[in-house]
C-alpha cells in the first residue's frame, strides 16, 4: 500500500517536472498535431504512447524518460487507449491505482534483451488538461 502511494506521488510529482521541460528546437516533432514536441531519439519503439500533442519531454536511456502528451479529443479517453496499447505491445498490467481524479498503471516487458517499465497516469485536474497522460519509461 505504501508503495503504491509512492508511486502515486511520483507520477503527480513528475507531472509538475514535466510542465517545465522543453524540446529541442532543431527537431521535427513525432506527431501530427501541431505544437507538437519531438520524442527523444533514443525514446524505444517497444514503447507505443496514444496519438496527440507531446507537451514534455525529457530524459535518457541512461537516467529513464518522461514524457506527458494531450490526447486527441476525438479519440475516446486517453488513459484507457494507454493500457490499451501497452497491453496490446506485449506490456503485463503490474498494478493499478485509482484515487479520485488521479489514475496510475505499472506495466513491464520484455523485449530486445531489455527490460522495459512504463508507469502511466493522468489527473482530472492537471494544468494539461484531463486527457494528458504522464509516461514514465525505463529501460534495463
Amino acid at each position: 500500500m505504501i508503495r503504491v502511494r509512492v508511486v502515486v506521488m511520483l507520477i503527480l510529482a513528475g507531472l509538475v517536472l514535466l510542465l517545465g521541460a522543453c524540446g529541442s528546437d532543431d527537431t521535427e516533432a513525432d506527431s501530427t498535431t501541431g505544437g507538437s514536441l519531438a520524442l527523444p531519439a533514443d525514446f524505444p519503439s517497444q514503447v507505443p504512447v496514444i496519438e496527440g500533442a507531446v507537451l514534455a519531454v525529457g530524459g535518457t536511456a541512461k537516467e529513464g524518460w518522461n514524457l506527458t502528451i494531450a490526447g486527441r479529443a476525438d479519440a475516446g479517453d486517453p488513459f484507457d487507449n494507454a493500457s490499451t496499447q501497452l497491453l496490446d505491445a506485449g506490456f503485463t498490467e503490474q498494478f493499478q491505482r485509482q484515487e479520485g481524479a488521479e489514475s496510475v498503471k505499472g506495466f513491464v516487458t520484455e523485449a530486445e534483451g531489455k527490460r522495459y517499465t512504463v508507469v502511466i497516469g493522468t489527473t482530472e485536474a492537471s494544468v494539461s488538461g484531463p486527457t494528458a497522460i504522464t509516461y514514465q519509461v525505463s529501460q534495463s
